[in-house]
């Protein structure tokens, strides 16, 4: 699978462009992109048009960001000329990129002005990113209570677990709480040798509520394998393959120490000689292996506290789980806390099953999956498998831009119409997203499609060059 690159795009109309004097700059708004601020900048001086992209440092962030990025910048005409450039920068120390002299400032006014306004687009792809703000992970204080029934201590830090969960994920877990071991059946048990840093990141990773990057990964890689959580070490491992910027080199030394023989494969093939690549080749698999569905039928009962019969098929899971990320469940659950079996009609089997999946954090959502899950997330008012399968088609989902425009509308997701919309710019991509009903498309996105099909009327490209 590709990296994932994160494509967005920026687009502003500047007004009262005659109005701008020598020497003077101009700014779109302000727009967060990965919690980073970023904006296309105007600056007239000595009769030339210059256009620059700016990606400030965040105001609450000390750390050094660091973003590379490939970008096109396309000043556009309602004529259907266009005036394109493209390059590859890297953002840091330096915080403003572009070309002083984009296009003449008279050869502006006279082919690209209409009502004293210009339309200036930015496509931007990011090639590695570091240092960049994040979220906190997940609490597991006090204020997880309500959704636990335990107590892990590691390094005189209390978090608030659910036992059945870590159990599911952790064989080890599962001895501590449920088997032969004397912290068996105690609300809380310690975990020594350990750091309490990397024992948060790690629920938090299980709880799919924490991004891993290349500041973390390797701890959580390191306690994954200690502890044995397969899911989590999985979940590194498809990191260090497709997101992480650490050099290929320092990824193999880790493959080689933890074990990853996919990390393993796919370093060889980008830094190893010919003769390593094909002994990689003959003792690793040619492809990753097709996932087993895990089962959620009676042989998971030991790990469960509920029924959910959905098509004559019964899935046993845990309360907790399903209340803690929907709304919906958890007011069935308090209206009836004695209940032991729910019925779920007119629904598909196979889509719960991914659905449940995608809530234990044992699934990685594909395009066969997508939209049966984002069906049952928005059903049942669940955001974060929402979130999940938004992410997915906007990052590394192989449907097309139309496709995505389409799940967009049924879901009025915003980000997703506006990343597929970023993505068409080639006539036959145009020509495609506008054979579907025009009628069904919301006014903005038709509005969009439009103006960019007015854009390839015209014969005369003044310059083109770019990297998408």
């Amino acid at each position: 699978m590709a990296a994932a690159h994160k494509v967005f795009e920026l687009s502003h109309v500047f007004k009262d462009v005659s109005k701008i004097g020598d020497d003077e700059s101009v700014c779109s708004p302000n727009e967060d992109y990965f919690g980073v601020p970023w904006k296309i900048v105007l600056r007239h001086k000595d009769e030339k048009m210059g256009v620059f992209l700016s990606c400030e440092k965040p105001s609450n962030n000390d750390a050094h960001c660091i973003v590379n990025v490939v970008y096109s910048v396309k000043l556009m005409s309602s004529s259907g000329v266009c005036y394109i450039k493209s390059d590859s920068k890297l953002f840091g120390e330096i915080t403003e990129h572009g070309w002083v002299n984009f296009v003449n400032w008279n050869t502006m006014v006279d082919a690209f002005l209409i009502d004293d306004s210009i339309i200036i687009e930015v496509l931007v792809k990011t090639i590695f990113m570091s240092g960049l703000p994040k979220k906190s992970p997940k609490n597991f204080d006090e204020s997880n209570k309500e959704f636990s029934d335990g107590i892990v201590v590691v390094k005189h830090q209390n978090f608030h677990i659910l036992k059945k969960f870590l159990a599911f994920h952790c064989e080890y877990l599962e001895k501590l709480f449920f088997g032969d071991f004397k912290e068996a059946g105690k609300a809380e048990v310690t975990l020594k040798a350990i750091s309490s840093t990397d024992f948060h990141y790690l629920l938090a990773v299980l709880y799919e509520d924490y991004a891993i990057d290349d500041d973390n990964v390797g701890g959580i890689l390191r306690l994954a394998s200690y502890l044995q959580v397969p899911i989590v070490i999985r979940k590194c491992e498809q990191f260090l393959i497709e997101g992480s910027g650490k050099p290929m080199e320092i990824r193999l030394d880790i493959a080689e120490k933890e074990c990853l023989q996919n990390l393993k494969k796919h370093c060889l093939s980008k830094v190893g000689t010919a003769d390593q690549i094909e002994a990689a080749r003959a003792i690793l698999p040619s492809d990753i292996p097709k996932r087993a569905l895990k089962k959620f039928d009676e042989s998971n009962k030991e790990f469960s506290d509920v029924i959910f019969v959905v098509e004559h098929n019964k899935f046993y899971v845990l309360k907790q789980i399903l209340a803690s990320h929907s709304s919906h469940f958890k007011k069935i659950f308090v209206e009836n806390v004695d209940k032991r079996e729910f019925t779920l009609a007119d629904i598909d089997s196979n889509d719960f099953q991914n659905l449940v999946e995608v809530m234990y954090g044992v699934s990685f959502i594909d395009d066969l999956t997508v939209e049966g899950v984002l069906h049952l997330a928005h059903m049942y008012d669940r955001p974060f498998p929402m979130q999940k399968c938004v992410e997915f088609l906007i990052d590394l989902s192989e449907k097309s831009p139309k496709e995505k425009l389409k799940i967009a509308k049924a879901y009025q997701l915003k980000n997703l119409e506006k990343a597929a919309l970023a993505r068409i710019n080639l006539p036959e991509s145009i020509r495609a997203a506008l054979s579907c009903d025009m009628a069904q498309m919301e006014v903005e996105v038709l509005k969009a499609l439009m103006q960019k099909a007015l854009f390839h009327l015209s014969d005369t490209k003044v310059h083109t060059e770019t990297f998408f």
